[in-house]
Order: structure tokens, then sequence, then C-alpha cells
């Protein structure tokens, strides 16, 4: 996105994190206006507690049969809900 860093961006909405992303830094998607985080790893990568300003509100959808270690994972199981696709 021109102009718009990850971190503050409201316009940002929706993020498609590659299935080679492994780590998720601090504050990286901090006061965002996300709705929707498409994961493609199905094994969760490492994530700061303080990447992502909520949880509740945003959809998670990850690989299909991988649900189980999402929501087990310390950080990534605080997301209120949880989509295999």
């Amino acid at each position: 996105m021109t102009g718009c860093k990850y971190a503050g961006c409201t316009s940002l909405t929706s993020v498609e994190i590659p299935n080679n992303v492994t780590e998720i830094r601090n504050r990286t998607f901090a006061d965002a206006g996300l709705k929707e985080i498409h994961m493609k790893n199905p094994t969760p990568p490492d994530v700061a507690d303080n990447a992502f300003s909520t949880y509740a509100y945003v959809t998670l959808y990850v690989p299909v049969g991988s649900k189980g270690a999402y929501l087990q994972h310390e950080i990534w199981g605080k997301f209120g809900n949880i989509v295999e696709k």
C-alpha cells in the first residue's frame, strides 16, 4: 500500500500473510483497521503479543487442518474467530 504503513493504517482491513513468514514482530499491525487475516502457513508463526491491537473482532483464516494448532497457540488462540479455508 503506497503511503500507508501497516501499524496505524485504519484503511487496512484485510491482509494475507504468506507461507514463508515465520515471525510477526512488535506492533506490526497495531492500530490498523484489520477485520480479516488470511494465514497461508499451516504452522503458526512466532508472533509478538502486541503485534495486533485487537483479537476479538478480527477473523483469522487458516489453512484446512491447522485450526487446532492456531487455537492452542498462546497468541494466535486469542483471536475471536478462527476459520479454516
